[in-house]
């Protein structure tokens, strides 16, 4: 699998932002605070990403910007897990990563967030579908 985040893999709907915000679980890993949803659909293992942060905490474009590229960069390496876990199970899910620290943290510290917060991730979907398990 490549270590790419496409288009197609950005969550941009508003239709489908406002249905996150609505209809979601919810899981806290600081400097995280993630949205996530699973449904079965057409297209399997896919996990549809929003990336987003307060705009009074962080009142210059630069930052947010720079925080979001690390976000990006970060879940773009080490999402294998997850996208597997989806696969097998035959789910999709969307997910919404919201920056809640007051300050930046560094790129390394961002990274071993993102793996512990995928690690959960994916430990909390494996425990709400335990029934959609695919042997080959």
């Amino acid at each position: 699998m490549k270590y790419t985040l496409r288009k197609y893999e950005r969550l941009h709907s508003k239709k489908e932002i406002d249905e996150l915000f609505q209809h979601s679980n919810s899981l806290f890993v600081y400097p995280f605070k993630i949205l996530y949803a699973t449904h079965n659909d057409s297209a399997i293992g896919n996990a549809s990403i929003l990336f987003t942060m307060s705009h009074k905490k962080f009142k210059h474009a630069v930052q947010r910007n720079a925080v979001k590229r690390h976000l990006k960069e970060s879940y773009r390496l080490h999402k294998l897990p997850l996208i597997q876990l989806l696969v097998n199970k035959k789910l999709n899910a969307k997910i919404a990563f919201i920056y809640i620290a007051d300050n930046l943290i560094t790129h390394q510290e961002m990274e071993t967030k993102m793996k512990l917060t995928i690690k959960r991730l994916c430990k909390i979907i494996e425990q709400e579908n335990p029934n959609n398990i695919v042997i080959s």
